[in-house]
């Protein structure tokens, strides 16, 4: 196999390693589909427009005159290249991966060198044919040629290479009688033939160069479109990869890609699964790995090795890369050179000694598999640099159990070689095993990497054209789990293998924001601490290589997504919420100089630093204003939106309260709006319910807002509707209305246009704020509105109201493989209905199901979720997919649970799944991701508010509850019920906890 390529295949071993290769042989007249540049099916991509720039996030602190559009193809690359829509990255005028913005394309950079997508290496030992090497690559391109369908290349093609070629100092030619010398040279750089769209064992016969190859087979499904609504799109890529040994395909991995979209931000999520196909007819032989024994030396990541164990597995290594190149047009020149910097959490490497902690909520707990440990090596060559991620419960550099993740970061050039006016950025979630910044001109833009490779996060030539990005993960399939400890003390050493590793990338496009900050002021915030010393710094697009730069910092706005999506706002910090959301406002034809706020300054909600009784003349002060997840105050003067820091500051006056300074006298012609929230005491300002609820919902939310109430003292304001009722004029509903009439299709921007999206009021008076405020929502998407606003962001998604389907779909959940894999069957012994490419919990007892009487209901299911929307408004929703089960999650949100008094006290049992500690080596093991339990909640934990406050998971933003009507006894003696009800799902955003066999 390719020598240049492979990971394994070294000099010392390579005649072992050529004498078990099996010579191909193509099959005669082969049916391909036909394929050419630029002639692929326009059904093998999609485009998705963001409308961000269409929509009403007035308060959000960062621009919003622009969206985001996105591409991509059916093999996972971010780029949809067919002719007349070109698009990757889209944002204003740039376009990272299909570069420029628009369907034309400068000549230096044409499609052809459009590199974006994915690589993977695997190595195994096969049980007849000895060590095996199958890589495959997806990048759009090859630089010579781009699209069409799979290609394999292989050494018996005549004609590839040429008459001779010297690579690495091997010399040969592509002849028959000469193809061990030739089998060296097989790389995604060469030619190959058309595989079958449907036969991965059918070739065709003519060599093309493309940009998908692979020296074994693969095939690729078609796009799956899960979600479509007005503000998200979930979509889903499959490949196939195939070893091709004596005319037979031998399926490797399953991967399988999530695409996750949330239209009115910046940034696209991947969820990238990569899973061991069923080996029951192809036994993989054991081989060799050793695992070196590691001694952490101090907080920088740097490390020694000591003489570790070899051990010898049935699986394969792999190597998964996502790789690309990044084009940002100059500011003001015509070139594409731009500066880039990689943080990343690993170091002990000669291009990388520094440790850059980007901590996260999604630790080790939220995984089925991690990396390797570093320096991990078959058959003698050290593959990782970095590992194990996400990091165990002793994390060699810190004694807190935590996760951390990777960011490179682009930014584009001025003619003076000074920051431009655009920043992108890749992170990679867990922190990776290898990276390199400069893969495209150093040829690594085909290979995986090795430890020993080059792992560059700067170059000394920036700003140049085209920064390669490879973020690698290196890690071990097993049919079944293993723990390997080479010293027998967890310490991070360890080496696991399991079915399945999810790796989760985001890329993005933002303005530069250049504000005045001091370098090592201001660090990135961890999940639950602001300002923790020691993380990277945050609050200018800055990189150190820049004329006029400070130092290597983070664009405020990529932190905020990067927090957006890595340290969210979550169920327990909905539980233990401690602030309060007032609305100041004035009718204009006025100018001011100050706003008294009237309350007390020491409760005003803000960062003050310095303790001077001013609030906004730091950088640290300043940048709080613009972080995600905080409840910072808004100034608004005629719609636009001041910035704390430029316009004003919050100072303290002589009667102790908070005073609103503004930098300049503020003309008001229409209104002055300022919302701001105090310490004093935590509540959620409103409760809402549908308008065209049955009554159930509204018993529900009683109990939910005495759940509440009953923990910490987190009390509710005011009840509310969604929708206007005609029936009673005057009761408060949230939603704006934009028709002329009172129905559903009203409260969208225009029904008739097909443009359903809804907003959230301003505010109600001018002291009670909407907008911003936090939000209590019960019942279901089809009988509240403002349940169904909030909807689309959440992990589960109910995609009757948009996508037509009575279901939930779980866009996080480790059982959306698309593979045909039914949901494992729980609790009951009834499966939970699902398709095969995506898992969902179905609505079928009923049309309407909010009226089934629970006689008539054996099983039901309901969610409570938590979700902070970009102007800073926080949704918290309880509702089931019936009436019934709306509910019992109510009731069980509140009330006490006791499964030994369940007649006599308690009306609910109570029970969660939880992971087992089979091996006693702690959660670091993988054995305790595959069996369940169900416990009742132990501790003082008497409902799931209480729970949500004390126990559950950071990260966790939504839970799942399967709710059980038919359990023995369940019937009480005046004949009302007593369900058993399941915490079957906890999801974050990106992961879950547990996971379910995948």
């Amino acid at each position: 196999m390719a020598e240049k390529h492979s990971k394994i295949i070294l000099a010392t071993f390579l005649a072992t390693i050529l004498l078990l290769q099996t010579a191909y042989m193509l099959p005669v007249n082969a049916q391909v589909e036909p394929s050419s540049a630029n002639s692929d099916p326009s059904t093998w991509y999609t485009t998705v427009a963001g409308n961000l720039d269409t929509d009403t996030y007035d308060l959000y602190p960062y621009e919003h005159d622009e969206s985001l559009t996105i591409g991509f193809s059916r093999f996972g690359e971010m780029i949809n290249s067919i002719n007349s829509v070109r698009i990757g990255l889209e944002y204003r005028n740039q376009d990272p991966f299909a570069p420029a913005a628009g369907s034309s394309f400068p000549s230096d950079i044409p499609p052809s060198s459009w590199l974006q997508g994915w690589l993977i290496n695997i190595t195994y030992n096969h049980p007849t044919a000895g060590i095996r090497n199958v890589w495959a690559t997806a990048q759009h391109a090859d630089t010579v040629d781009l699209a069409r369908n799979w290609l394999r290349v292989d050494d018996d093609y005549q004609d590839l290479y040429g008459a001779t070629v010297s690579v690495n100092g091997i010399t040969g030619s592509n002849n028959p009688s000469l193809t061990d010398d030739a089998e060296k040279l097989e790389d995604p750089a060469d030619k190959g033939v058309l595989i079958d769209v449907n036969d991965p064992t059918s070739f065709g016969t003519t060599p093309f160069n493309g940009g998908r190859k692979t020296n074994g087979t693969a095939t690729t499904g078609p796009i799956e479109v899960l979600y479509d609504g007005p503000r998200r799109f979930v979509g889903v890529t499959h490949t196939t990869v195939y070893d091709y040994v004596d005319g037979d395909a031998k399926g490797l991995v399953d991967i399988v890609f999530t695409i996750d979209f949330n239209k009115v931000t910046k940034e696209v999520n991947v969820l990238k699964d990569i899973k061991m196909v069923d080996q029951a007819k192809f036994t993989i032989a054991p081989i060799e790995i050793t695992i070196p024994d590691l001694e952490y030396r101090d907080e920088s990541g740097q490390y020694d090795i000591f003489e570790g164990v070899t051990e010898e597995i049935e699986g394969m290594i792999v190597s998964f890369s996502n790789r690309g190149e990044f084009d940002l047009k100059a500011a003001d020149a015509s070139d594409f050179k731009s500066f880039v910097h990689f943080y990343t959490y690993g170091a002990n490497h000669t291009n990388d000694a520094d440790n850059d902690r980007l901590p996260t909520v999604y630790d080790n707990r939220y995984t089925w598999l991690r990396t390797m440990p570093p320096q991990t090596s078959v058959q003698g060559t050290p593959l990782s640099s970095w590992g194990s991620e996400p990091a165990g419960p002793d994390n060699p550099t810190d004694d807190i159990i935590y996760g951390t993740y990777d960011v490179a970061q682009i930014i584009s050039r001025t003619s003076s070689n000074g920051l431009g006016n655009t920043v992108a950025w890749a992170a990679f979630w867990p922190s990776l095993s290898d990276w390199d910044v400069d893969g495209g001109r150093t040829g690594y833009w085909w290979q995986s990497l090795e430890a020993s490779n080059p792992h560059r996060i700067d170059v000394t030539d920036e700003p140049f054209r085209s920064p390669y990005i490879i973020g690698e993960w290196d890690f071990v399939l097993t049919d079944e789990a293993i723990f390997i400890d080479p010293d027998g003390n967890p310490d991070g050493d360890e080496l696991e293998g399991d079915r399945m590793f999810r790796g989760v990338s985001q890329y993005g496009v933002v303005d530069r924001h250049d504000e005045l900050v001091e370098g090592g002021d201001f660090p990135l915030m961890m999940c639950d601490d602001i300002g923790v010393e020691g993380n990277v710094m945050y609050g200018r697009g800055d990189d150190s290589d820049a004329v006029g730069s400070l130092d290597n910092i983070l664009d405020p706005e990529v932190a905020y997504y990067l927090k957006m999506k890595f340290c969210p706002w979550d169920l327990t910090d909905a539980a233990n919420k401690s602030t309060q959301r007032h609305l100041y406002q004035l009718d204009g034809r006025i100018t001011v100089s100050s706003v008294d706020l009237g309350v007390d300054f020491t409760d005003f909600q803000g960062t003050d630093v310095n303790a001077n009784d001013i609030i906004g003349d730091t950088t640290e002060e300043a940048e709080e204003w613009r972080a995600y997840s905080t409840f910072a105050e808004r100034v608004l003067v005629d719609g636009e939106l001041l910035e704390r820091g430029v316009d004003y500051t919050i100072e303290e006056d002589s009667d102790d309260s908070a005073l609103i300074v503004f930098t300049s006298p503020v003309r008001v012609d229409d209104e002055l709006v300022i919302y701001y929230s105090v310490n004093s005491e935590g509540s959620y300002e409103w409760t809402a319910v549908g308008r065209d609820s049955n009554v159930v919902d509204s018993a529900a939310a009683s109990m939910v807002t005495a759940g509440f109430n009953a923990i910490n003292d987190v009390s509710t304001l005011w009840a509310a509707l969604d929708m206007k009722d005609t029936e009673h004029q005057t009761p408060v509903f949230l939603m704006e209305r934009f028709g002329n009439g009172d129905t559903r299709g009203d409260y969208h921007y225009d029904h008739a246009g097909d443009d359903h999206r809804s907003a959230l009021k301003k505010y109600w008076s001018t002291t009670i704020p909407i907008a911003s405020s936090n939000i209590i929502s019960v019942g279901g998407p089809g009988a509240n509105l403002v349940t169904e606003y909030f909807n689309e962001f959440m992990p589960a998604i109910y995609r009757g109201s948009f996508f037509g389907v009575a279901d939930l779909l779980l866009v996080p959940s480790w059982d959306a493989l698309g593979s045909g894999n039914e949901k494992p069957e729980r609790l009951t012994g009834q499966a939970i209905t699902d398709n095969t490419d995506s898992v969902k919990y179905n609505i079928t007892d009923s049309t309407d199901p909010k009226i089934i009487p629970v006689e008539d209901q054996d099983y039901g299911w309901a969610v409570i979720s938590t979700y902070k929307d970009i102007n800073g408004t926080v949704g918290f929703n309880v509702w089931g997919a019936t009436g019934n089960d709306s509910f019992w999650a109510a009731q069980v949100f509140q009330n006490g649970l006791n499964e030994e008094v369940l007649y006599k006290k308690s009306p609910i049992t109570l029970y969660k799944i939880i992971a087992v500690d089979n091996d006693d080596n702690g959660p670091s093991s993988n054995d305790d991701l595959i069996e369940y339990d169900l416990i009742t909640l132990g501790g003082d934990e008497n409902s799931i508010a209480e729970w949500l406050m004390d126990e559950e998971e950071e990260g966790v933003t939504t839970i799942i509850l399967w709710i059980d009507y038919t359990d023995e006894g369940s019937i009480s003696r005046d004949g009302g019920y007593h369900p058993k009800i399941t915490i079957v799902e906890e999801l974050g955003i990106i992961s879950e906890i547990p996971q379910h066999d995948p």
